[in-house]
């Protein structure tokens, strides 16, 4: 440790013995035996700094000895190596319902005093997004928590905040208290059941909105860091791809300086709810009652994020794939009827039709390219569910 003059000046005014003095100005360093060992000598001041200080009074001086990891062949063993957690659940993915169960073991190398074994479940949705710039830039955040939950595998039940607290102190100066876990493997079994109508699981790269499950399996210890391990949930709306009656959907537009003339155009699919990965399958039926022609189509697979804030809204459209259909021409006068495949891409966020601040729709947006005119739109609204084994 590098200290200014000033520093040492005053350390010396603290009327510290030189053995006290030695111990906090450098570490010391000791080696016993074939493998070694380390210790770090560590000095902690009650009431005030112990450099620079303004005050006089005399701080009373408490010295403890951490063992640190011990030395083979001139290196360190790392800490993490010392102690272990793992959680381990019975399945990768759930449904909103379903039961979780799983697995938390705990391996140590030495006793450990400890508080308790503990698996704390945690769901909620977050819907963000920022508008405006500069000084009028303002963010937008609500947050919905759906369960929060803990479960104690071993030991005490968990403290409230303030208990805690007191709870610390007291284990900084004695263990005496508490349990021991001795050495070795330690397994804890547990399950929990999800609540029902719960929302897919989402992670939203353009506003940072969020759904999010995660288990924490953690000992806890008084006077440590806990050892902590985690898992995200992929958490499953329920729902069946083969629900829905057929859809139809159309749209209609007339042009300039022709009163009489109109271009129709249907959307016919026999399903609205489709997998992920699946092949979309459907009918665009054109109807040109008019001296205009049609010189193609293009379709349009969108992406619609509506997030909820307070009193505030904000949708986000993105289109994440599309195809164009050239063959889609009709001359003047012509009405005709051509198959639209269009295959859905397998790693998208499926629709969240349960979320409260946080909703995800999809649609198809069909244009019919008519030149020197705007474009005849139609909107399909459709449902996209996720894949089993995600």
């Amino acid at each position: 440790m590098n200290l200014s003059a000033d520093e040492r000046k005053g350390l010396l005014s603290m009327n510290l013995s030189v053995e006290e003095s030695k111990g906090l100005l450098s570490p010391t360093l000791s080696s016993g035996g074939g493998e070694g060992e380390a210790r770090w000598r560590t000095v902690i001041f009650v009431g005030g700094c112990c450099c620079g200080l303004k005050s006089a009074r005399r701080l009373q001086v408490l010295k403890f000895e951490a063992v640190v990891p011990t030395l083979r062949n001139n290196q360190t063993v790392p800490e993490a190596a010392m102690n272990a957690i793992n959680l381990e659940l019975d399945k990768p993915e759930y449904t909103s319902g379903d039961l979780i169960e799983g697995t938390v073991t705990v391996e140590l190398d030495q006793s450990v005093p400890l508080r308790g074994v503990r698996v704390r479940f945690n769901g909620y949705e977050e819907a963000r997004w920022s508008s405006g710039s500069g000084r009028s830039r303002h963010t937008h955040k609500e947050r919905k928590v759906y369960f929060q939950d803990e479960l104690t595998l071993h030991g005490r039940p968990p403290l409230a905040l303030a208990q805690l607290a007191a709870d610390s102190v007291q284990g900084f100066f004695s263990t005496d208290n508490y349990e021991q876990l001795h050495p070795g493997t330690h397994r804890y079994e547990f399950s929990y059941q999800l609540p029902a109508g719960l929302p897919n699981d989402y992670e939203s790269t353009v506003t940072r909105s969020e759904i999010k499950y995660e288990v924490l399996a953690y000992v806890d210890l008084p006077i440590k860091s806990d050892l902590e391990a985690r898992q995200r949930l992929a958490v499953y709306e329920r729902g069946d791809a083969g629900i829905g009656e057929p859809l139809i959907a159309s749209n209609r537009k007339s042009f300039l300086f022709e009163s009489q003339s109109s271009l129709e155009a249907a959307f016919h699919l026999q399903k609205s709810a489709f997998v992920l990965g699946e092949k979309l399958s459907g009918r665009l039926v054109v109807a040109n009652h008019s001296s205009k022609e049609v010189k193609g189509a293009r379709v349009e697979l969108q992406r619609v994020e509506r997030l909820r804030a307070g009193a505030s809204s904000h949708e986000n459209v993105a289109t994440v794939c599309s195809e164009v259909f050239s063959d889609c021409v009709l001359a003047p006068r012509e009405e005709k009827d051509f198959p639209i495949d269009l295959h859905i891409p397998p790693d998208l966020w499926p629709s969240i039709q349960q979320g409260t601040l946080v909703r995800v729709d999809y649609q198809l947006r069909v244009a019919l390219d008519v030149p020197w005119a705007v474009d005849l739109k139609v909107i399909v609204p459709i449902v996209l569910l996720e894949t089993p084994g995600r």
